[in-house]
């Protein structure tokens, strides 16, 4: 027998990690490659995650938060900072820093490069080239990455095989940016979050490997994944939001009785089923309303609402914003980024 963790799926078994990440939304997200001459600095405010792959040379990430340590990113490294930790990353510990919109907008007057890409100096051999991307957990009640990593997820895709399958896509982003061929933006954007959501996967992997007591976080979600009663129903409340669920309904579906699932639901998942279940149509409709122009009427039909208003009240209560308040923040924010 090898040393295979008990709560990891088979090659055709469940795949708890996919479960946990399957509709992540992260909101306004957006992505750029930077190519930085030093001296060089960029402040990051709070309620922002991050990512960064540093491409070439490397920096000093300094937390903004007291007795946190800076630390050295490296050729190579990937670094997400999941729950909005505001911070500074710089070319020297004692350097200055710029606010980060000034680097990731794009406006007309900022030097660039020769082959195109932004540049605020002329690239020389010191340069630090970042795969940078972010986006807003201000306007969420809830973290969509609360599943169990830390605040700060540091891999390497050098020493790392499950990060392998970012590195083709690393060299598409860099080519784009270089080419910047018909729809060059979304393409970076999407690549971007796919590696984001690749190296919270290796973090989840790992963590769940390591030897745990805790029931919490990313170890209990994976106990509740790979449950033989709720593991089930949770990947099809998962993959199938819109589904008219009830309680009795999921209780059949795991064979045990109402009271039975419930209570073995909130014990291994931390929340009552319905509350969870609503918690992932609000996923689910957070992105038709942000990356679709699907009306809200349909909207509130996919993910499992019979009427427009009923699915409005739901998403104001849990989101703070009407759907069309929510969208048009997401259109403005867009906007935004777009004036030179």
């Amino acid at each position: 027998m090898g040393s295979h963790s008990p709560l990891l799926p088979a090659v055709d078994g469940p795949d708890p990690v996919s479960t946990l990440l399957d509709g992540t939304y992260l909101p306004n997200f957006h992505a750029t490659e930077l190519r930085l001459s030093e001296p060089w600095g960029l402040s990051v405010p709070a309620q922002r995650g991050c990512l960064y792959v540093v491409l070439r040379g490397g920096g000093w990430f300094k937390p903004g938060i007291e007795g946190e340590p800076p630390f050295r990113l490296a050729d190579g490294d990937h670094l997400v900072t999941t729950r909005g930790m505001p911070h500074e990353f710089l070319s020297r510990l004692d350097g200055a820093s710029t606010p980060v919109d000034i680097f990731t907008a794009e406006p007309t007057q900022l030097p660039r490069a020769e082959d195109g890409s932004l540049a605020l100096a002329p690239i020389e051999a010191s340069t630090t080239i970042l795969l940078y991307g972010q986006f807003d957990l201000s306007e969420l009640n809830g973290n969509p990455l609360d599943i169990g990593v830390p605040d700060l997820i540091r891999r390497n895709h050098k020493v790392d095989a499950t990060l392998s399958s970012c590195l083709p896509m690393l060299n598409i982003i860099q080519s784009s940016c270089r080419e910047r061929p018909a729809g060059w933006r979304v393409l970076i954007r999407r690549l971007s979050e796919l590696i984001l959501l690749q190296t919270v996967a290796a973090e989840l992997v790992q963590r769940i490997r390591e030897p745990s007591e805790s029931e919490s976080g990313a170890f209990r979600m994976m106990k509740a994944v790979t449950d033989v009663v709720v593991g089930p129903v949770l990947r099809v409340l998962v993959e199938k939001p819109e589904a008219p669920w009830t309680v009795p309904q999921m209780a059949r579906m795991a064979r045990v009785s109402k009271s039975a699932f419930s209570e073995r639901f909130r014990r291994l998942v931390g929340q009552p089923p319905l509350q969870y279940l609503t918690e992932v149509r609000m996923a689910k409709s957070r992105r038709l309303l942000r990356e679709s122009e699907i009306d809200v009427g349909e909207i509130a039909f996919l993910v499992g609402y019979e009427s427009a208003s009923s699915f409005s009240n739901v998403f104001k209560r849990w989101n703070g914003q009407s759907p069309g308040e929510f969208r048009r923040a997401g259109r403005r924010g867009r906007e935004d980024r777009k004036v030179s």
